[in-house]
């Protein structure tokens, strides 16, 4: 189950699930998004290994895929050929090599998890197996594992094979070990993922979408590139299509939109090659949660038939809610900052309030240069701004100095690969001569380790290269603020973790250097190196000054998006990252009988919101439901200006809470 962040994979993947164990299937159903609300879902704790879900007679087990686990007990079962790979095939000693082994190797946690989904497949425990993915682009990086792990391989290769030349070369002679049964055994496994996930007849692709313009356009931009990837997309389900029922301009106007692009997506899907079966969920009061209500929408997902909507003429509407009334807008506390980010679940409209936040803050202070950057794989802040855009910086035509960037963080990151390879290059040729057989085995193992992209690698380093210009002089800056949209929970909060594990990787790579340095004298290389690690330090440090750097969460009403607003404040905390304020979004209804239940509704979760920040000294800003939403300069400046403050914040700070 795929599709763009907040669109349901998670409720139509239990929903499938439920359906298939109640027709006797043995099933299993798996979250791999690393901010998994599957356990929410469900209304039961999930962890690592199955559990049976109540009410499903034993048919139905679920739990959630911890890559770092998965990678811990991957390692535990390797760890003494590993070692002695290391060991033979580097300059390494004991110490260095244990020191690696405790940190996250690069790309092999993720590899790990897709590893054990595997041996789970090939389990003759399960029928079915239904996976709950990340949100798109994330999804779309699972494609490049197989070729990652073939990268890790060929660089444990290039180890035993510098150890093989060695031996021969001492004794004459080879035999088979441990470390060469690894590296083969590596190959095999790359070789059967990449099988698997292109093998139409075992693996299947759902993919879920909204009916609004943006969540479908995401959506055919994914198809498209399934299908060259060569994975069978089998059906799309349009989720939270409104029902026929009450009228009011608001309902009146969202299913006129509802209809004109569900009519255009069909268009559109219909003309790709191949069967694709569209079904379509209608919106509920309330979210799908437990086994009984899952099973109800597993019943609608299997009529696929399409929701009866009305046909009229849309025009601009906006929700209404007592929350909003006659509250002042929330002051401006971010135009003093250096790195303003916006973060929360997929589909809560983080990068529309990033781009709305841009705005203000570029014309509140026209003197100061900020920059607007998209780091979500999947990026829609063109679509949202109403222009087209790419990895170069664009000026916007604003009052102010802003500029807009969709960060490209494979192809910077390539540009930072170039400079190390070329350093890489100039270390061994002044070894050339004083190894013997040995160094072009050292060059290439260097150079492998280097190709490898652990997923949130090249963002990170992308990001760097975009935040290292705080580190020079004021008059020097290209930009003073930087405003940065990030990707769904689980992939920011990688993202934001990532310069303390690169910065150990880092120091352990020059360790690796050092070795070689009285051979080579020193180089371009170590300089990069202590250039990396001074970089993330300054980037930690950046991070966690709450006078140069904020977090601002996006949420949305309703018990998914509150639950994982609630563990992203925890694990924020720990990382020293100052969260000041949370953005509900899309405050609002219209006025007819379900518009008017809804907001009853809506009005409770705001309540506990209101008591949520309270208690962590969080402030609360509400945005109103807009149709459509905001889009384009204009729009999105108005609806800036009609944010509302929904609490004041408690003097009790959030430490310690």
């Amino acid at each position: 189950m795929g599709g763009k962040g907040g669109v349901g994979k998670t409720t139509c993947a239990a929903a499938l699930a439920i359906a298939a164990a109640r027709r006797g299937r043995r099933t299993l159903l798996v979250t791999i998004d690393p901010a998994p609300s599957l356990g929410d879902a469900l209304c039961i704790r999930l962890g690592p290994t199955p559990r049976p879900v109540p009410a499903t007679d034993g048919m139905l087990h679920a739990m959630e895929l911890d890559a770092r686990t998965a990678l811990e007990g991957w390692l535990k079962e390797r760890a003494g050929a590993i070692e002695a790979l290391a060991l033979q095939g580097t300059w390494l000693d004991r110490d260095d090599v244990r020191m690696l082994m405790g940190l996250s190797l690069p790309g092999l946690d993720e590899i790990a998890a897709l590893l054990e989904l595997s041996r789970l497949r090939q389990s003759a425990r399960w029928n079915l197996i239904v996976v709950d993915a990340a949100p798109t682009g994330h999804t779309l990086r699972l494609l490049d594992l197989p070729r990652t792990f073939e990268g890790v391989a060929r660089a444990f290769g290039c180890m035993q094979q510098r150890h093989r030349a060695v031996v021969e070369a001492l004794t004459g002679g080879w035999r088979t070990d441990a470390g060469e049964a690894l590296v083969r055994a590596m190959f095999e496994d790359a070789t059967a993922l990449r099988t698997w996930l292109t093998a139409g007849d075992q693996l299947r692709v759902t993919w879920v979408t909204l009916p609004e313009p943006m969540a479908t356009a995401e959506t055919l931009d994914a198809l498209s590139l399934l299908r060259t990837a060569g994975l069978s997309v089998d059906r799309l389900v349009i989720n939270r299509a409104l029902p026929a029922g009450p009228r009011c301009d608001w309902c009146d106007t969202r299913r006129a939109l509802e209809t004109r692009t569900i009519g255009r997506l069909a268009a559109k899907v219909r003309a790709l090659p191949g069967s694709i079966v569209m079904a379509t969920v209608s919106a509920r009061d309330r979210e799908p949660l437990g086994v009984p209500t899952l099973a109800g929408l597993a019943r609608e997902l299997a009529r696929g038939s399409p929701t009866p909507l009305a046909r009229t003429c849309p025009s601009g509407v906006k929700g209404r809610s007592p929350a909003l009334s006659g509250r002042p807008p929330a002051p401006d506390e971010w135009s003093e900052l250096q790195l303003l980010l916006f973060g929360g679940k997929g589909g809560v409209g983080k990068t529309t309030c990033a781009a709305a936040a841009a705005l203000d803050l570029a014309g509140r202070n026209p003197q100061r240069r900020v920059l607007l950057l998209s780091t979500d794989p999947a990026h829609s802040l063109g679509d949202v701004l109403g222009r087209s855009l790419d990895d170069d910086a664009r000026r916007l035509p604003v009052r102010g100095q802003l500029r807009a960037r969709e960060l490209d963080a494979r192809l910077s990151f390539e540009r930072v690969r170039e400079r190390y390879r070329q350093a890489i290059d100039s270390m061994f040729d002044r070894l050339r001569g004083r190894l013997a057989v040995e160094a072009a085995y050292d060059r290439q193992v260097m150079r492998e380790l280097l190709a490898l992209s652990p997923p949130g690698l090249d963002e990170l380093a992308a990001i760097l290269e975009v935040v290292e210009v705080f580190e020079r002089p004021p008059g020097e800056r290209p930009f003073d603020l930087l405003v940065v949209d990030t990707a769904p929970t689980g992939h920011a909060l990688r993202l934001l973790e990532m310069p303390g594990v690169m910065q150990d990787w880092a120091k352990a790579l020059m360790r690796l250097v050092l070795k070689y340095e009285p051979l080579a004298g020193p180089g371009d290389l170590g300089a990069l190196l202590l250039r990396l690690s001074r970089g993330l330090g300054s980037m930690r440090t950046l991070l966690a000054d709450p006078h140069r750097a904020g977090f601002v969460t996006v949420t949305r009403t309703g018990a998914l998006p509150a639950a994982e607003l609630r563990r992203l404040h925890a694990r924020l905390q720990p990382l020293g990252i100052r969260e000041s304020t949370v953005i509900l979004n899309a405050v609002g209804r219209g006025s007819c009988s379900r518009c008017r239940r809804l907001s009853r509704t809506e009005m409770e979760d705001v309540s506990q919101l209101q008591q949520w920040t309270g208690r962590t000294g969080l402030r609360l800003v509400g945005a109103p439901a807009e149709l459509p939403p905001p889009r384009g300069i204009g729009r999105l400046a108005a609806w800036r200006g009609s944010w509302q403050k929904l609490n004041a914040p408690s003097r009790r700070r959030r430490s310690g809470s």
